[in-house]
């Protein structure tokens, strides 16, 4: 069983609960407030506990690894117009989706940069899947790695802020900062 160390900051658009292990490689981070963030990387965990085990980052397990992630983490969150170059200095690793959602994840990433949105129903054309647009929805819930995962730039054919995990709220203050500061 690997053991993972969850991490919390705080900064003006939201808390952020983020998961690394101790090379500083992300496998999780969500956002919110810190009251809820604590339950929901319990229940997400819960999919995935015969492998991996996870438990409050304390100083003694942190790291110049571990600290790197954290700074960055914060970076993207006080500067959300370098989220893409930021993910690029980050070891993203996935643990939770299926190879579909997955799929989705890497081209969301690959095709939708910092400043710009698609719709459900673009991408599902861009990976072969006309009408494929619930299944890029469900992709996108299922994503479990906030900011660095571009899910926010996912909008419906009318161009309208729905579904998104943390909220409408947040992902339209993101996209908004994204694309003010790109």
């Amino acid at each position: 069983m690997k053991s993972l160390f969850f991490w919390h900051v705080s900064l003006s658009l939201s808390d952020a609960l983020f998961v690394t292990d101790s090379k500083g490689s992300v496998y999780y981070l969500s956002l919110g407030k810190w009251t809820s963030l604590v339950d929901l990387v319990k229940k997400d965990f819960k999919v995935v506990r015969k492998e991996y085990q996870v438990a409050p980052g304390r100083d003694s397990d942190s790291n110049s690894d571990i600290n790197r992630a954290k700074e960055l983490i914060k970076e993207a969150l006080d500067r959300p117009s370098e989220i893409d170059k930021i993910r690029s200095s980050l070891l993203i690793k996935y643990i939770f989706g299926t190879a579909s959602q997955r799929r989705v994840w890497d081209h969301l990433v690959d095709e939708i940069p910092v400043g710009k949105t698609s719709t459900y129903s673009k991408v599902a054309k861009g990976l072969g899947r006309d009408g494929g647009s619930r299944v890029i929805g469900n992709a996108c819930g299922a994503n479990r790695i906030a900011l660095f995962v571009p899910c926010h730039r996912v909008l419906t054919s009318s161009q309208t802020i729905t579904g998104y995990r943390y909220g409408p709220a947040l992902k339209r203050s993101l996209l908004n900062q994204e694309k003010a500061l790109s």
